[in-house]
């Protein structure tokens, strides 16, 4: 018999308290931003919006465009993760990506205002769009090399892999973008998975495990 997994620790209340603050920075600023723009929204504006110092928007954020991306390296960083151990498991290549981007979309929970509004933002305004696009090549280049990794195939030649981490990605953003245009209380989950679904009878045969 299988011994249970471990406990999840629970955050201490001082890690709670630094995510609550950096929460409460990001939703003021992306307020602003949404009210005012990028460029006519400053680092006071949004500390005093957040009830907040200086000194607690510096102790988390180098600038006010790092509010809008604070969280992505982690995201990629737990992404791959995620990815190795679903494709250890001997999940096809397809499947396992899917999954990836289900749980990942998954962290979101069933408020997704924040997130829909902050990549709204990435592609409207030009100050982010840069480097949003940055890190959707990213996310990509984390996709492709944790499958060629696993396939043992180099990352400039394997092209099924390239396809599955572009339109898994694609799916991914594509999800976001449209889903507060979505009649009726459906889910982030739910919705990614539809998109992957399509994309599935064309990616998942060829993905499979042989």
């Amino acid at each position: 018999m299988n011994a249970p997994a471990p406990a999840k620790a629970r955050p201490t209340l001082m890690q709670r308290r630094r995510q609550g603050a950096i929460d409460d920075i990001v939703e003021a600023a992306i307020e602003l931003f949404a009210r005012d723009g990028f460029d006519a929204t400053t680092v006071e504006a949004i500390t005093d919006f957040a009830g907040c110092s200086r000194r607690t928007f510096y102790r988390y954020f180098e600038s006010k465009e790092d509010v809008m991306f604070q969280d992505v390296p982690a995201t990629f960083e737990r992404l791959r993760d995620i990815l190795d151990g679903h494709l250890v498991e001997g999940l096809g290549l397809w499947a396992a990506v899917s999954e990836s981007m289900v749980d990942m979309i998954g962290r979101f929970g069933d408020d997704s205002r924040v997130q829909v509004r902050r990549m709204e933002m990435w592609q409207r305004e030009p100050a982010l769009n840069a480097r949003y696009m940055q890190y959707i090549q990213t996310g990509e280049r984390t996709v492709l090399e944790c499958l060629c990794r696993h396939r043992g195939t180099r990352v400039g030649a394997d092209d099924l892999a390239q396809t599955i981490a572009i339109s898994a990605i694609g799916a991914y953003r594509a999800t976001i973008v449209t889903h507060s245009l979505r009649a009726g209380n459906h889910k982030l989950t739910k919705h990614l998975r539809e998109l992957l679904k399509i994309l599935e009878e064309g990616l998942g045969d060829a993905s499979r495990p042989r």
